[in-house]
């Protein structure tokens, strides 16, 4: 039976890494707040997904593993949505960026969202198997975050 806490220490995880990897500079979005908020709150579901794949692979809920899965998959939308959003900024531009400049931060932010559901997964596996479980969970997702 896998913990609650272990799911909840892999979300807790993967959204304090949606945090650290917001990155926002004069090239990239987002810039306003509710950009911001939109992307911890995009986080924290893929830190949902993470965490809660490995609860049900564990459980052995394969139902589950299909609709985490498929909302991973969703992620690809991430992509969409920033090319359009820098898209319909680039006319403000003096200076336009480009095509291929703008589907580089877009395929930028849809990894990062990847990375979270990786330290999510990693961490909560970490803290299920391991005997000091937050010592075993926190090497587990910074050695994910590291590679």
């Amino acid at each position: 039976m896998v913990h609650a806490a272990a799911v909840g220490f892999g979300m807790a995880l993967g959204v304090l890494t949606r945090i650290a990897v917001l990155r926002s500079d004069f090239r990239q979005y987002p810039t306003y707040p509710h950009g911001y908020t939109t992307h911890i709150f995009l986080g924290a579901i893929a830190s949902l997904a993470g965490s809660g794949a490995v609860a049900a692979l564990l459980e052995g809920e394969w139902t589950a593993v299909s609709f985490f899965l498929l909302v991973s998959e969703n992620f690809r939308g991430i992509r969409s949505m920033e090319r359009d959003g820098l898209k319909a900024l680039e006319d403000d531009e003096l200076v336009t960026r480009g095509t291929e400049y703008i589907e580089d931060i877009s395929r930028v932010f849809e990894t990062r969202y990847y990375v979270v559901i990786l330290v999510a997964a990693s961490a909560t596996l970490g803290y299920e198997y391991g005997r000091a479980p937050m010592g075993l969970g926190l090497a587990a997702a910074a050695l994910v975050l590291a590679i």
